[in-house]
């Protein structure tokens, strides 16, 4: 009898790890790009759009101090490729042409900088007048699903389109982090004015305009003449 009874105890708890083993498989997957493919076939969906992850970007009070920690280049985009740089995150490799250095800083050991990573082999190796620089968000094809990664904060860089960057550049002046974010492009337009990727308020974007800016030569002469300190 007691054996009789032993057998549904062991069917239920059977039936109880394996709904938990899929449970927690399940909850492992949610959320990855592969599970928002299949999500989306399933709605019957090609196209998918999903938020690009919240980074952590610095920020600085003024031109001057963004000249001590930034090299500042106008460039032109020449190419880009997409991966996934996790399970759940899209990240875009820009390969970018580097058409003038308005202003240089000597490369400084910085261990607490964020890495910018490894580009993808099939990107390099790197002209000598190019650079790679990496950011969240692009698209890829999943499970045959369009699956694009967007930062409303922060557009894709466009084909073709000329920005003003303020970069952080490896020792080998192939590799960048835009570690501004958004605050540290600016799109460069025919006439050499400069427009900020970021509409908001920003000190940089405020001081720059604030010292007759808006004009690449603008600003470079305020390089060349010394940019004085926000309010200065």
């Amino acid at each position: 009898m007691k054996a009789f009874l032993a057998i549904p105890v062991l069917v239920i708890l059977l039936v109880i790890a394996v709904y938990n083993s899929i449970t927690r498989q399940e909850w492992k997957e949610k959320g990855t790009l592969e599970w928002v493919a299949k999500k989306a076939k399933k709605e019957g969906k090609q196209k998918v759009v999903i938020r690009a992850p919240l980074a952590l970007y610095v920020s600085v009070n003024s031109l001057e101090e963004a000249l001590d920690n930034f090299d500042v280049i106008v460039v032109e985009v020449v190419g880009s490729k997409s991966s996934k740089s996790s399970p759940h995150n899209i990240q875009t490799w820009y390969r970018l042409r580097v058409l003038e250095t308005i202003h240089s800083r000597p490369v400084r050991e910085c261990p607490s900088c964020p890495s910018p990573g490894s580009p993808p082999q099939d990107m390099l190796p790197v002209k000598a007048d190019e650079i790679l620089v990496p950011k969240y968000g692009g698209g890829l094809k999943v499970d045959d699903v369009d699956v694009v990664s967007v930062d409303p904060d922060f557009p894709e860089l466009s084909p073709s389109q000329k920005y003003l960057l303020f970069i952080s550049l490896d020792h080998s002046h192939r590799v960048g982090a835009l570690t501004m974010g958004p605050q540290s492009v600016f799109t460069v337009e025919n006439d050499g004015s400069i427009k900020p990727l970021d509409g908001r308020h920003h000190p940089l974007k405020d001081n720059i305009w604030q010292q007759g800016g808006g004009h690449v030569d603008k600003l470079k002469a305020r390089i060349k003449d010394g940019a004085p300190r926000l309010g200065g």
